[in-house]
């Protein structure tokens, strides 16, 4: 999935985040590498795109929209030949770096994710850029 710039104002979801605590009906899943459904970051963009990331490294990526302030609607990006579909439709609790998402998805259940926004990780975001740099970075 391409990340676009079609927005000029971000929305306050946008970022990257950790997922902390990840539960299919009320069953809490470990973070294992091997686990095919657990996720393991969410990112989103402009307040209309999201990437989620399982423990595999499979990604899905999706529309989404907000249908209410504290719900959000999950669907299929269109092709040609495949018309968008509903994937879930999840409420949300949200505070200034955490996210908890909670809903119907993608057909496995009620899911629960918690979900902690990465504000320190991004070293290319964080360091300034500069034209010429007088000392090399190596980092």
């Amino acid at each position: 999935m391409a990340w676009s710039h079609s927005r000029s104002v971000a929305s306050p979801l946008d970022g990257i985040y950790h997922v902390t605590e990840f539960a299919v009906d009320d069953k809490v899943s470990p973070p294992l590498a091997t686990d095919p459904i657990r996720w393991n970051w969410v990112g989103i963009e402009n307040g209309d795109a999201v990437l989620i990331q399982r423990m595999t490294g499979a990604r899905w990526g999706y529309r989404l929209r907000l249908l209410a302030p504290d719900t959000l609607e999950l669907r299929t990006y269109p092709f040609p030949e495949h018309p968008s579909r509903l994937m879930g439709t999840l409420r949300i609790l949200r505070t200034d770096d955490e996210i908890t998402l909670s809903g119907q998805f993608r057909g496995i259940g009620e899911i629960r994710a918690h979900l902690k926004r990465d504000n320190d990780h991004r070293l290319l975001m964080n360091r300034g850029f500069h034209w010429i740099s007088q000392v090399p970075f190596n980092h």
